[in-house]
């Protein structure tokens, strides 16, 4: 039992307007089920059961599964019909196909191109190689294939979930260290905004200049020291210079 898994070449779903020939191939069909080989003829059961499988991973997990069982292929190998059926039914779509041949017990799946967004190339190949395992392990081919489909539709939206709930707790992360970083750079900026007033504070007191003028002070009531003495003094950075002291016999006759 081969497992050739492919990918679709077109994922917006125009390959079957460009391929002529894909206009030939059956519709996709509403129990996600095409028996031509009349496969499960007498196994009715199982087709209810793997139908409903693929509805409910479809539901669940978006995964748009089909399968194509047929008793023998002319004029086209079994991957070339899988990748025929998966390019006009869901291409462009989180999708795949399950082709199996029972005249000579073929099983190949093809996924499009959007699996790939989800799962690399070689989780799909390990999970088709598994998913063909399971079904080697019974002999009617309706067992097969539902083995193979329980499998896949079970590990793929387990994988697909896993992934995506990482996905969750690597956004919050991210969103975390954006916003402790966020509040880093407002504090550094709130911190040289601080900064940077009190040096502007610092400098407008550091440049003013504060100026006494000189006061000429006479004798009170004809007492000979009533005038006193005074200074001129200034400051300048906090510190007081005296310039000179003046009494009242060294004053200018201008002066009043």
């Amino acid at each position: 039992m081969p497992v050739c898994p492919t990918s679709g070449q077109v994922p917006d779903g125009s390959t079957a307007e460009k391929d002529p020939a894909l206009n030939d191939l059956p519709d996709r069909p509403a129990s996600r089920i095409l028996d031509e080989g009349r496969i499960f003829a007498f196994a009715s059961e199982q087709y209810e059961q793997i139908s409903s499988m693929l509805e409910t991973a479809y539901k669940e997990h978006e995964i748009d599964i089909y399968i194509a069982a047929t008793s023998f292929l002319l004029n086209e190998t079994i991957e070339e019909r899988a990748q025929a059926l998966q390019e006009k039914w869901v291409s462009g779509t989180k999708g795949l196909v399950l082709c199996y041949v029972s005249g000579n017990e073929q099983m190949t799946f093809a996924a499009t191109e959007d699996f790939q967004t989800f799962l690399s190339k070689f989780e799909l190949m390990e999970l088709f190689n598994q998913a063909a395992a399971h079904a080697k392990m019974y002999d009617a081919p309706p067992d097969r294939i539902q083995a193979a489909t329980s499998w896949l539709v079970e590990n793929l939206g387990a994988t697909l979930a896993a992934k995506q709930e990482h996905k969750s707790f690597l956004h919050e992360d991210i969103v975390i260290v954006i916003g402790v970083l966020t509040l880093a750079v407002l504090v550094i900026l709130g911190a040289g905004f601080a900064v940077a007033r009190v040096q502007q504070r610092a400098d407008t007191l550091g440049s003013e200049f504060y100026y006494f003028p000189r006061v000429i002070v006479g004798s009170r009531y004809g007492g000979t020291f009533g005038g006193g003495a005074c200074a001129l003094i200034d400051y300048k950075n906090g510190r007081p210079r005296r310039e000179h002291a003046q009494t009242p016999e060294s004053r200018s006759p201008f002066e009043v």
